[in-house]
């Protein structure tokens, strides 16, 4: 009997591995699996949406029948719920224009770098940027669907420094998506930070950013300096170049190290 497709509830993104399904629907509207995915639908299944939870609701069953499905391929699943953080990011900025948008706040505002959990002892990718124009960081908040924080100075001058901060899976597939769109400095930062972090976002210990930063620091100070001496009329020997771009780099380090190389 043909399906009424006016008995399917409202079906998610995921929808297409449950149209895969051979599904029968009863006339109370409950729907069965009459038999079961193949194995590989049931891996891309794991590759795109990441844990039991989101499979299950994908294929319209609850997790115990996931189980039993690995069990009976004998499938070597292991879960992933970073996936469905980074789907997230990856589903705010489907619009070429949103992701230019976001792109230049990053490279005109933002930072890249990793925070640190004391109780979970491990480093998280951040990516985190801050300014005074509450239009524009509202335009942001709303594509990456991210709250703003608000902060304010002691004086009574300052104006409320608003900011939005996206981490560890989310942070690692922002820069992803978005490395196409950056240029220079922050370009080059995005990339050391992928290579360094997983898609996860997340590596054990603690680590500060010049661990993963250094050499693209080195690089960029080295080469910026070159151009910028070329256009002097009275040059610098390269001793007064290396100290020069020496300084700054060690500068970006005790930033990067401020809270670890403090006195408690």
């Amino acid at each position: 009997m043909k399906m009424d497709r006016r008995l399917w509830p409202k079906l998610s993104r995921d929808d297409k591995f449950a149209r895969k399904a051979v599904v029968k629907i009863y006339p109370s509207g409950e729907r069965r699996l009459e038999k079961d995915p193949p194995p590989d639908l049931l891996l891309t299944a794991f590759d795109e949406l990441g844990t039991h939870k989101a499979v299950a609701a994908a294929f319209g069953v609850t997790r115990h029948v996931v189980t039993r499905w690995i069990l009976l391929y004998g499938l070597d699943v292991v879960s992933r719920p970073y996936i469905r953080h980074s789907n997230f990011i990856r589903k705010c900025l489907e619009d070429q224009r949103d992701r230019i948008r976001v792109a230049q706040w990053l490279v005109d505002e933002g930072s890249v770098s990793a925070t640190y959990s004391h109780r979970s002892d491990y480093t998280s990718l951040l990516v985190c940027g801050s300014m005074n124009d509450s239009d524009a960081i509202s335009v942001i908040s709303s594509i990456l669907q991210t709250p703003s924080t608000c902060s304010r100075s002691g004086r009574i001058t300052a104006l409320p420094l608003l900011g939005i901060r996206v981490v560890s899976a989310k942070a690692h597939a922002l820069l992803e998506i978005l490395l196409p769109e950056m240029k220079g400095l922050k370009a080059m930062e995005a990339r050391a930070a992928i290579s360094f972090f997983p898609p996860s976002g997340i590596v054990p210990g603690r680590h500060t950013t010049d661990e993963f930063m250094l050499s693209v620091w080195r690089n960029f100070a080295i080469d910026t300096l070159k151009s910028w001496n070329q256009k002097r009329r009275q040059k610098l020997s390269d001793y007064e170049m290396a100290n020069m771009a020496r300084t700054w780099v060690e500068g970006r380090i005790r930033r990067a190290r401020r809270f670890i190389d403090s006195p408690k």
